[in-house]
């Protein structure tokens, strides 16, 4: 049987949690590209031609918003679905709202984001 591995990147300044959140992706079955500098997340992202991009919201250089939007105006990446990360919130909450990207807090709930990331690559 063959199986598609979803391309999930992720984009944060935090090297230590970059590479748990890889580990535990990977162990779910997703192939995970990984980017440690905003100003490089887009070069980064065409070459390896992500289905969904798991970004932190504060980064040195750019934020995540800033990211998404260089995402969106680049015929390789315009249609890439974003998670965002954040720190900039005390509690555990997410926000969804119609046609904007799903916002996590740190730290992230890995069964919360893994459903996340499948509502992006399988949408109803």
């Amino acid at each position: 049987m063959n199986t598609v591995k979803h391309r999930v990147m992720l984009i944060d300044d935090e090297a230590q949690l970059n590479e748990l959140l890889k580990a535990d992706l990977e162990q779910r079955g997703f192939e995970v590209c990984m980017e440690s500098s905003a100003t490089h997340a887009l070069e980064t992202a065409v070459a390896f031609r992500p289905d969904v991009v798991v970004c932190d919201i504060s980064m040195p250089g750019k934020s995540g918003p800033g990211v998404m939007r260089e995402f969106k105006v680049h015929p390789a990446t315009r249609r890439v679905p974003f998670i965002f990360l954040t720190a900039l919130v005390s509690t555990p909450q997410e926000c969804e709202a119609p046609g904007q990207p799903v916002m996590l807090a740190k730290p992230v709930h890995v069964p919360r984001l893994v459903h996340h990331i499948r509502e992006c690559v399988n949408p109803a």
